[in-house]
């Protein structure tokens, strides 16, 4: 993929999207130079997501998601999107989609980055010592999810796949032009995966983005594997205390299967 001149660092001045009468979406590859705008967007995105808060507890988030980007960018197997504004250049969303060859083990880089990043906090934040009662729950959640994400892929897809890693839009954007974005950060994806001539995997946090289960299914996915986790059980006193009712999250895992690449609404 190109590679531009990288400004990850700050996060960048905003645009008041409320002062734009309508966006006018192009896609593209990602490049360095893009680095701080996705960053924020990922964290803007995920900010209300009771999980999200639950695997970054601290405003620490920010150097740890620059550092994924950049992995991301740099991974020759890792295809990086980003859905633009035409008429003023704003970065409005972007999507990642990561190949998983056969005999990978690793599945926390190639499945939902909210928990690769999740990950690489609570692995910068542990000292010496026996681990924190708070970072123990944090590393059940972790676990649980990064392993419901590896079963379904193993039963679900037969060797190499695609994986969609991130699927962010930033949350300002009027609700009405979020379809817009979205259909086209995934008719770009779906193209990689007919290019390819693999399956395409996802695992979603339910009401993500407004409806994307809707979108998922307009465009020909297949829904193969959903579950629930009881938030309350990884939460410590401080966070019971704040939040009395944390509930359940539920997850839905989705596969766009070889041959369906033209399947389903095209934008």
């Amino acid at each position: 993929m190109p590679r531009g001149t990288e400004s990850g660092g700050d996060s960048p001045a905003e645009l008041d999207f409320t002062e734009l009468d309508e966006l006018f979406i192009m896609t593209r590859e990602a490049e360095r130079g893009d680095v701080g705008a996705m960053a924020n967007i990922f964290i803007k995105s995920f900010k209300d997501d009771k999980t999200a808060q639950l695997l970054y507890p601290h405003d620490e988030i920010w150097p740890v998601v620059v550092e994924m980007l950049r992995n991301y960018l740099d991974d020759d197997y890792t295809h990086v999107i980003v859905a633009e504004d035409r008429y003023t250049d704003t970065t409005v969303g972007w999507t990642s989609v990561s190949l998983v060859a056969s005999d990978q083990e690793d599945h926390f880089k190639f499945c939902d980055s909210t928990v690769w990043a999740g990950r690489r906090l609570l692995h910068l934040g542990r000292s010496e010592g026996p681990l924190h009662v708070d970072e123990v729950r944090r590393a059940g959640l972790i676990t649980q999810l990064s392993r419901r994400n590896r079963d379904g892929q193993k039963r679900e897809i037969d060797g190499q796949h695609l994986v969609i890693n991130t699927f962010a839009i930033h949350p300002d954007v009027f609700e009405e032009e979020i379809p817009e974005i979205a259909y086209k950060l995934m008719d770009d994806t779906r193209d990689l995966a007919k290019g390819e001539g693999l399956p395409l995997w996802a695992q979603l946090p339910q009401n993500s983005l407004g409806n994307l289960e809707e979108l998922f299914q307009e465009i020909g996915f297949a829904e193969v594997g959903s579950f629930e986790l009881n938030l309350t059980g990884y939460t410590n006193e401080e966070h019971r205390r704040r939040r009395r009712n944390w509930g359940w999250q539920k997850w839905t895992q989705w596969v766009l299967k070889i041959g369906n690449w033209e399947c389903g609404r095209r934008y």
